[in-house]
């Protein structure tokens, strides 16, 4: 699977800014997936925050065209979708890892994906994810999803299910926050 991620910002358009940050996305991005050009559409941004401190902004796509009007639709869609995100802070491997670990078994049995996160432990290693690095998971429509962090970390874990499970952190019925639920769909067209 070849798929690559270039970040592109149309001179018309203006990035769109994250509140409490130095943060701004671009309202699309053009991703290459199995040698084909997807453009991408912003749906909305946010800011994750944990005891009053910034951890990371964060921008959600969605492919171009996608039939998606809410967020429970965009965390179920099968279609090419990215999350972008940008640290805020310093997150050590082992707690950002146990972060996404501790969302997704609010939703799913705790050792539902007990093989994935292990792929993605052993992928991550002691990579930290430090303050300005750009974190991305590119969903992929019946692979799985690409993971990567800054220059350092790049792995694909193929599993549709998991993809999903990661969107849910976000968009599903057991957000992180409502908030920022709420931030990250913004944008979509009702």
């Amino acid at each position: 699977m070849a798929a690559a991620l270039t970040i592109t910002i149309g001179m018309a358009a203006d990035p769109v800014p994250v509140r409490g940050t130095s943060a701004a996305y671009a309202p699309s991005v053009d991703a290459t997936v199995k040698g084909q050009a997807v453009r991408l559409n912003l749906t909305g941004v946010g800011l994750r925050t944990r005891f009053t401190f910034n951890v990371y902004a964060i921008a959600s796509y969605v492919q171009d065209g996608a039939a998606v009007r809410t967020a429970e639709d965009l965390a179920r869609a099968d279609t090419v979708r990215l999350l972008h995100l940008v640290m805020q802070r310093t997150v050590e491997p082992g707690d950002f890892i146990g972060a996404f670990k501790a969302a997704i078994d609010k939703s799913h049995p705790a050792d539902e994906f007990k093989a994935e996160f292990t792929q993605l432990a052993t992928a991550v290693g002691s990579t930290a994810a430090a303050k300005g690095d750009h974190v991305t998971l590119l969903s992929l429509p019946g692979e799985g999803v690409r993971i990567q962090v800054a220059q350092s970390v790049d792995v694909t874990i193929k599993n549709p299910a998991f993809a999903r499970a990661l969107w849910e952190v976000y968009l599903g019925p057991k957000p992180l926050d409502e908030g920022l639920k709420k931030g990250m769909v913004s944008m979509l067209t009702r």
